[in-house]
């Protein structure tokens, strides 16, 4: 897995965050079941998000995640026949 990202302090109470990721499928397509057990592998994906800090104590996060398109088939050994992945 390739990542790169970045975090900036804007001042005591604002920061933002933002990366991409890039890894390969995990498994070959010949054992295209692990995407039912395990859903939504992707190749790529990106993300931007921000922090307020309300208090000493007291901060909220939020985040967007973007994962590309992507495709996959492969026969599944659980005889399911021919199966095609679009996520």
């Amino acid at each position: 897995v390739y990542k790169v990202g970045f975090n900036y302090l804007i001042n005591c109470k604002w920061e933002i965050r933002g990366g991409y990721s890039y890894g390969k499928i995990p498994y070959p397509s010949s054992q295209i079941d692990f995407n039912i057990l395990a859903p939504a592998v992707t190749k790529h994906h990106t993300m931007i998000g921000t922090t307020y800090r309300i208090n000493d104590c007291n901060q909220l996060d939020l985040v967007y995640l973007y994962a590309f398109r992507g495709k996959r088939s492969g026969t599944s050994q659980f005889g399911l026949g021919h199966v095609r992945e679009k996520m």
